[in-house]
């Protein structure tokens, strides 16, 4: 490459690092691939601390103001409820001409303004005006949540679009941070500072990074979308008999991870697990889930047909709900004098789970290209609006 010009040179490195088929490379990425890979695992890792974070410090302060344990359940749930109706809707931004950076600038500050307000509402005594702002700020936090997670995943098919599957388990990883570290953040932090400060300091990392990212993250002009762009139907790309079966997939291991983390708790306390280890045990599984998810990336991305690993996945898991029970159809019986029974269990769980997830936006994306859809903002927009959709409804089922 020595005799091209240095503008032709940074395109070929572009190339080999965003447009590779031969595998990822982290050495051959740009600095611009930089920031918007950095870009799109801080809207992974700030969407989830967002919905974990207030996990063990604001049922204790609603039940503080006279709130009862169900309508503080709501209060997580419209979170979820939210996202379910709005994803759809996701990929009509782009087609309207935003751009991906201005709708990430207008997410994170939504996003850290709402984070701090919710925390700020501890100031309200009142307890029926609390309840109605706490559903308030978490609709808009979901709204902004939504914008910005669905951008990373259209970023992410924009820069590597032969590395989706890659670069989607990396950054399951940190959905996994966000899901374990959320919940103890916020306990120190409220033990150190009260109420507000677990709201306001992580609110407050989303709005101090917007400048960050309005500098690094490269401006694309906004394109709207021709008429023949607009009359593209998401409905045409949810009925074709593959995107069926991927979003019922979705929907199940939504489900699945939802449900243990109702139950799981008064399962073991009936068993005599004590409360600490309870909490090692939610660990494990997503601990499990957060290290392999990278490896089933790769593995995706190689393999010509990854739909085997669905399958493989969703027996996994089967077998690993079937041993937690115990299920009366094992042939054998388990003692919970054991942890180690349980531990083994998730840890099948979460292995398993990695390799149902992450396959399933690079098999949209893939739909996307059988029925002859143009491969733009708008289209992807539509994917990742899609995928988010439906795993929100199997996680609001149960919550």
């Amino acid at each position: 490459m020595g005799h091209l010009k240095p503008r032709e040179v940074r395109a070929r490195i572009v190339t080999m690092g965003a447009d590779t088929t031969n595998g990822f490379r982290w050495r051959e990425m740009t600095c611009e691939q930089i920031a918007v890979l950095m870009t799109i695992y801080f809207t992974y890792l700030t969407t989830w601390l967002n919905l974990s974070i207030p996990a063990p410090i604001f049922p204790k302060e609603a039940n503080r103001k006279g709130v009862n344990a169900t309508v503080s359940g709501w209060v997580f749930g419209v979170f979820a409820l939210v996202q379910f109706i709005v994803s759809p809707f996701y990929g009509r931004l782009l087609s309207k001409g935003f751009s991906c950076r201005s709708l990430l600038a207008f997410g994170l500050l939504v996003c850290g303004g709402c984070t701090i307000t919710f925390g700020m509402l501890t100031l309200i005594d009142t307890t029926s005006l609390f309840v109605l702002l706490c559903f308030l700020v978490r609709i808009l936090l979901a709204v902004a949540c939504t914008i910005l997670s669905n951008t990373g995943l259209v970023l992410l098919v924009q820069y590597f679009p032969n590395n989706v599957a890659t670069l989607f388990g990396i950054g399951e990883v940190f959905t996994g941070i966000g899901l374990v570290a959320g919940p103890a953040l916020g306990g120190v932090l409220y033990t150190t500072g009260g109420y507000i400060l677990p709201f306001a300091a992580l609110g407050s990392i989303a709005i101090l990074a917007l400048p960050f990212f309005w500098i690094f993250v490269p401006q694309q002009k906004a394109k709207k979308s021709t008429n023949a762009d607009m009359e593209l139907s998401m409905l045409k790309l949810l009925l074709h008999p593959k995107s069926i079966v991927n979003s019922i997939v979705i929907v199940l291991i939504a489900v699945a991870w939802t449900v243990l983390d109702a139950t799981l708790e008064p399962h073991l306390r009936k068993h005599g697990i004590q409360p600490k280890i309870v909490g090692i045990m939610f660990l494990v599984m997503a601990a499990f889930y957060s290290t392999t998810s990278p490896l089933w990336g790769r593995l995706a991305d190689k393999l010509p047909e990854n739909r085997i690993m669905i399958v493989i996945g969703l027996i996994l898991i089967a077998i690993g709900l079937l041993w937690l029970g115990p299920s009366p159809l094992l042939p054998f019986s388990v003692k919970y004098d054991f942890v180690w029974y349980t531990a083994v269990s998730l840890a099948i769980i979460g292995t398993a789970y990695g390799m149902c997830v992450v396959p399933t936006y690079s098999i949209y994306l893939s739909v996307l290209r059988e029925i002859n859809y143009p491969q733009n903002n708008s289209t992807h927009g539509m994917v990742s609006g899609l995928f988010t959709s439906m795993y929100s409804s199997g996680a609001f089922t149960f919550l």
